[in-house]
């Protein structure tokens, strides 16, 4: 399987992913090569799947769920689309090697779920899972994919 029909090239300075109203921008000051990769109505049709992935050559992956308040429901979306990655094959993999470049997940929403145990619970255990940090942010932002792919990010 291969991403490479949904994945767009952007050395663009700013490089924005978005989708009904929610908006998540990735600062990139060196202008490095990221891949933009439309995963849900692009990669997948009709399945469990987060929004976007957005890739950094030798850094990392970021999947990204755009929603508005079903929480609980994009961390369902993010781990799907984690799965499909694995299986899709990265640009930053060598041929026949499985790739150590990490992931991270980022939900944008309208909600804050800081007090909201039952995202606490499920934050847990995508962190026991997949090792990996998965952040959840209200309103529109702008993120270093760098700063993402730590557990102490995403700003």
């Amino acid at each position: 399987m291969t991403c490479a029909e949904s994945r767009e090239l952007s050395t663009d300075s700013r490089v924005k992913v978005e989708e009904n109203g929610r908006v998540a921008v990735f600062i990139n000051e060196d202008r490095a090569r990221f891949h933009k990769v439309k995963l849900d109505d692009g990669v997948v049709k009709g399945e469990l799947c987060a929004d976007f992935a957005v890739l950094r050559e030798s850094v990392g992956v970021v999947i990204v769920e755009l929603k508005g308040t079903d929480i609980e429901h994009a961390v369902d979306q993010v781990e799907a689309a984690i799965e499909l990655m694995k299986k899709c094959g990265r640009p930053l993999e060598k041929k026949g090697r499985a790739s150590a470049i990490p992931f991270a997940g980022l939900i944008v929403c309208s909600r804050y779920p800081k007090s909201d145990t039952s995202f606490q619970k499920k934050q847990k255990k995508f962190v026991a899972k997949h090792k990996a940090p998965l952040h959840c942010v209200s309103g529109r932002g702008e993120f270093k994919l760098e700063k993402v792919l730590r557990f102490d990010g995403p700003r």
